[in-house]
């Protein structure tokens, strides 16, 4: 019997310590991924910056138009950072960049993250593809002290985003387009990945304003209220732009939302299916 009983805690110890040895791996690799990231922007490192992005990477920045005074949002694509990076368009001296990654979530195989420097404020959202990780969206913001939260108010700030957050997965689930419409920015970039079974690799597909609002309208996402099973946080708050996290029964969705016009709005999604996916 003590034999047994040794026996099994010898196993409980190895598999605890695999356990804590491969989330350790993860949180290398997604920190490892945000350096290369930062880091090579600032210190005009082509290579390695675009050691961190996926080929579908989507960047997004919003930028209030000068001669309207609305919030428009701007794209940066793979090519177009790679090579402003080549250019030495970011570069800061390495004792000025000050950067700092902060993983605010992981799941499975995705993981959402803020890396902050000297001169900017970054949220990213990776994959992990082939046994590395590689970041597919990004929202940021210039980093200034003056455009921090000092004068918002947080808690009502976060009741917003839930507010937003809920329309989105709950006008899917009721099939009402109208919430889902109020939800999301009509250039939103939704990603997930699937694998391809003939070569077994993963390829990335994106959902547009569109089809989710179609999706919504047509009654694709329709379950009972019952089985929804909707979790939510606010992972971070930083001016006008926000992280966050809604995971149901069906989804497991990180969101990067943008106040425009006192609404805050998604404009990045990466996904992966729920624990009681049905496929419609």
């Amino acid at each position: 019997m003590k034999t047994l009983i040794y026996s099994f805690l010898i196993i409980l110890s190895l598999s605890i310590t695999y356990g804590q040895n491969s989330q350790n791996d993860e949180i290398s690799g997604i920190t490892g991924c945000a350096m290369d990231y930062m880091e090579g922007a600032l210190s005009g490192d082509a290579e390695r910056i675009a050691r961190a992005l996926h080929p579908d990477f989507n960047k997004v920045y919003p930028f209030i138009y000068p001669a309207t005074q609305k919030t428009t949002l701007v794209y940066a694509t793979y090519s177009g950072l790679v090579e402003y990076t080549r250019s030495n368009g970011m570069f800061v001296e390495p004792n000025e960049r000050n950067i700092k990654v902060k993983i605010l979530d992981i799941e499975k195989e995705l993981a959402t993250v803020l890396v902050t420097s000297v001169k900017f404020y970054d949220y990213l959202l990776m994959e992990k593809v082939e046994s590395e990780w590689k970041i597919l969206n990004v929202l940021w913001v210039p980093n200034k002290i003056a455009d921090s939260n000092s004068g918002n108010d947080i808690e009502l700030e976060e009741a917003a985003i839930e507010k937003t957050a809920r329309n989105y997965a709950e006008g899917y689930f009721t099939g009402d387009a109208n919430r889902m419409t109020q939800a999301i920015h009509p250039e939103i970039y939704k990603s997930t990945s699937n694998i391809i079974e003939k070569t077994g690799k993963k390829a990335f597909r994106n959902m547009g304003s569109s089809l989710l609002i179609e999706a919504a309208a047509g009654g694709r996402g329709k379950i009972p209220e019952s089985e929804w099973k909707i979790t939510f946080e606010v992972l971070d708050i930083f001016n006008n732009i926000a992280s966050a996290k809604i995971f149901t029964s069906q989804f497991n969705d990180y969101l990067h939302l943008v106040k425009i016009g006192g609404e805050w709005k998604i404009v990045n999604v990466l996904w992966q299916s729920g624990p009681e996916y049905k496929r419609n």
